[in-house]
């Protein structure tokens, strides 16, 4: 709920998601609070992408980091799945539907961000947004 830090919301989406795949999670926050815009749009995208990873990149593993920085509070999320065609699946109103919900809440709160993926690759998405 709201009285929770954004490392133990985080934290309770992976406790959730661990028998499925395996997590690490790494952090510099402590119990450190931020604006609830910043917090929500967090676990939000973080919830989204796990769910990505669950529903279509045959994982084993999940990296997820949260660190703050210069005043900047940084995600980074990275899976050893499957990958896939990026242009391909933002082209497609199906299949894209989740990446575009995370890339409307970036824009929402101007977070810079990136995705990287291909392929037999697997996943890699970062962003910012300054705190």
């Amino acid at each position: 709920g709201s009285e929770m830090c954004i490392r133990d919301s985080l934290e309770t989406i992976i406790e959730n998601n661990r028998e499925l795949v395996n997590i690490h999670f790494d952090e510099n926050l402590g119990n450190k609070r931020f604006a609830q815009t910043i917090e929500v749009m967090f676990y939000r995208i973080t919830k989204e992408l796990l769910n990505n990873t669950m529903k279509y990149a045959q994982a084993e593993s999940v990296w997820i980091s949260l660190t703050l920085k210069d005043d900047f509070l940084a995600l980074s999320y990275r899976d050893d799945g499957v990958g896939f065609d990026y242009s391909a699946v933002m082209a497609s109103t199906s299949t894209g539907m989740g990446l575009h919900n995370i890339i409307s809440r970036l824009k929402t709160i101007k977070a810079q961000y990136e995705f990287k993926t291909t392929h037999g690759e697997g996943f890699l998405f970062e962003m910012k947004t300054q705190v």
